[in-house]
Protein backbone atom coordinates (compact mmCIF):
# COMPACT_ATOMS: atom_id res chain seq x y z
CA UNK A 1 0.00 0.00 0.00
CA UNK A 2 1.16 3.65 -0.86
CA UNK A 3 -0.41 7.04 -1.28
CA UNK A 4 0.71 6.81 -5.19
CA UNK A 5 -1.72 4.13 -5.99
CA UNK A 6 -4.70 4.51 -2.85
CA UNK A 7 -5.37 8.31 -4.07
CA UNK A 8 -6.47 7.57 -7.78
CA UNK A 9 -9.43 5.18 -6.22
CA UNK A 10 -11.19 8.00 -3.52
CA UNK A 11 -13.64 5.92 -2.26
CA UNK A 12 -11.19 3.08 -0.90
CA UNK A 13 -8.34 5.94 -0.08
CA UNK A 14 -11.56 7.58 2.22
CA UNK A 15 -11.92 3.88 3.33
CA UNK A 16 -8.12 3.44 4.50
CA UNK A 17 -7.57 7.00 5.87
CA UNK A 18 -10.97 8.42 6.91
CA UNK A 19 -10.65 11.65 4.79
CA UNK A 20 -11.37 12.47 1.68
CA UNK A 21 -8.18 13.14 -0.76
CA UNK A 22 -8.40 17.38 -0.60
CA UNK A 23 -8.99 17.08 3.52
CA UNK A 24 -5.98 14.79 3.35
CA UNK A 25 -4.29 17.32 0.96
CA UNK A 26 -5.14 20.47 3.53
CA UNK A 27 -3.99 18.07 6.63
CA UNK A 28 -0.85 16.68 4.63
CA UNK A 29 0.35 20.67 4.06
CA UNK A 30 0.73 20.87 7.71
CA UNK A 31 1.77 17.92 8.20
CA UNK A 32 4.90 17.98 6.03
CA UNK A 33 5.76 21.72 7.27
CA UNK A 34 5.42 19.93 11.11
CA UNK A 35 7.72 17.15 9.58
CA UNK A 36 10.32 19.10 7.96
CA UNK A 37 10.44 21.22 10.91
CA UNK A 38 11.02 18.16 13.06
CA UNK A 39 13.67 16.98 11.40
CA UNK A 40 15.71 19.49 10.57
CA UNK A 41 16.47 19.78 14.33
CA UNK A 42 16.03 16.45 15.70
CA UNK A 43 16.78 12.64 14.25
CA UNK A 44 13.86 10.13 14.40
CA UNK A 45 15.07 9.45 18.27
CA UNK A 46 14.27 12.54 19.06
CA UNK A 47 17.56 13.35 19.50
CA UNK A 48 19.10 16.41 18.69
CA UNK A 49 20.93 16.07 14.91
CA UNK A 50 24.30 16.35 14.39
CA UNK A 51 24.04 16.24 10.30
CA UNK A 52 21.15 17.06 7.93
CA UNK A 53 18.07 15.26 7.19
CA UNK A 54 17.50 13.21 4.32
CA UNK A 55 15.36 10.02 3.10
CA UNK A 56 16.73 6.53 2.98
CA UNK A 57 16.96 4.65 -0.17
CA UNK A 58 15.62 1.79 1.36
CA UNK A 59 12.96 3.58 3.10
CA UNK A 60 9.40 2.17 3.21
CA UNK A 61 7.97 5.60 3.58
CA UNK A 62 9.64 7.86 1.47
CA UNK A 63 7.44 10.81 1.34
CA UNK A 64 5.23 12.70 3.99
CA UNK A 65 2.01 11.70 2.13
CA UNK A 66 2.87 7.95 2.77
CA UNK A 67 4.07 8.76 5.95
CA UNK A 68 0.16 10.55 6.57
CA UNK A 69 -1.82 7.85 5.04
CA UNK A 70 0.26 5.28 7.56
CA UNK A 71 -0.69 6.71 10.53
CA UNK A 72 -4.12 7.66 9.56
CA UNK A 73 -4.93 4.17 8.39
CA UNK A 74 -3.51 2.67 11.37
CA UNK A 75 -5.51 5.12 14.16
CA UNK A 76 -8.69 4.88 11.42
CA UNK A 77 -8.91 1.17 11.47
CA UNK A 78 -6.98 -0.38 14.76
CA UNK A 79 -5.33 -3.21 13.32
CA UNK A 80 -2.99 -4.95 14.73
CA UNK A 81 0.65 -3.56 14.17
CA UNK A 82 2.28 -6.77 12.11
CA UNK A 83 -0.94 -6.74 9.99
CA UNK A 84 -0.48 -3.06 9.71
CA UNK A 85 3.29 -3.70 9.17
CA UNK A 86 2.39 -6.45 6.94
CA UNK A 87 0.25 -4.17 4.76
CA UNK A 88 3.28 -1.45 4.01
CA UNK A 89 5.71 -4.60 3.34
CA UNK A 90 7.65 -4.05 6.44
CA UNK A 91 8.11 -5.47 9.46
CA UNK A 92 6.65 -5.14 12.98
CA UNK A 93 10.05 -3.86 14.89
CA UNK A 94 9.99 -1.27 11.92
CA UNK A 95 6.50 -0.39 11.96
CA UNK A 96 6.28 0.62 15.95
CA UNK A 97 9.04 3.43 15.55
CA UNK A 98 7.17 4.56 12.56
CA UNK A 99 3.74 4.50 14.38
CA UNK A 100 5.07 6.94 17.17
CA UNK A 101 7.19 9.01 15.12
CA UNK A 102 4.30 10.01 13.38
CA UNK A 103 1.79 9.68 15.68
CA UNK A 104 3.90 12.57 17.57
CA UNK A 105 3.95 14.69 14.50
CA UNK A 106 0.48 14.19 13.61
CA UNK A 107 -0.78 15.43 17.36
CA UNK A 108 1.51 18.66 16.54
CA UNK A 109 0.33 19.13 13.61
CA UNK A 110 -3.58 19.10 14.90
CA UNK A 111 -1.92 21.31 17.88
CA UNK A 112 -0.50 23.36 15.43
CA UNK A 113 -4.10 23.86 13.62
CA UNK A 114 -6.01 24.16 16.50
CA UNK A 115 -7.79 20.53 15.93
CA UNK A 116 -7.12 19.00 18.91
CA UNK A 117 -9.79 17.24 19.85
CA UNK A 118 -11.50 17.88 23.47
CA UNK A 119 -11.02 15.43 25.62
CA UNK A 120 -13.25 16.03 28.63
CA UNK A 121 -16.78 18.32 28.80
CA UNK A 122 -15.08 20.91 30.82
CA UNK A 123 -12.42 21.03 27.92
CA UNK A 124 -15.28 21.51 25.58
CA UNK A 125 -17.52 23.77 27.41
CA UNK A 126 -14.03 26.08 27.71
CA UNK A 127 -13.72 26.04 23.76
CA UNK A 128 -17.28 26.55 23.41
CA UNK A 129 -17.05 29.77 25.84
CA UNK A 130 -13.76 31.08 23.83
CA UNK A 131 -15.36 31.20 20.25
CA UNK A 132 -17.88 33.33 18.90
CA UNK A 133 -21.14 31.64 17.72
CA UNK A 134 -20.47 32.42 13.60
CA UNK A 135 -16.73 30.37 14.41
CA UNK A 136 -18.86 27.16 16.17
CA UNK A 137 -20.50 26.66 13.15
CA UNK A 138 -17.10 24.61 11.79
CA UNK A 139 -16.57 22.67 14.59
CA UNK A 140 -16.91 18.53 14.10
CA UNK A 141 -18.20 15.82 16.31
CA UNK A 142 -15.15 13.10 16.77
CA UNK A 143 -16.92 9.94 17.13
CA UNK A 144 -17.30 6.67 16.52
CA UNK A 145 -19.74 3.95 16.87
CA UNK A 146 -18.15 0.38 17.10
Amino acid sequence: MNYATLHKKPKQFQSVSGLSHLDFLALHKDFALVWQQQMQHYTADGKPRLRSYSVRSDSVLKTTEDMLLFVLSYLKNNPTQEYHSSQWRMTQSQAHPWLQRCQNILRMTLQRCDMLPARTSIELLERLDAQESLARQGLRIDGSVR
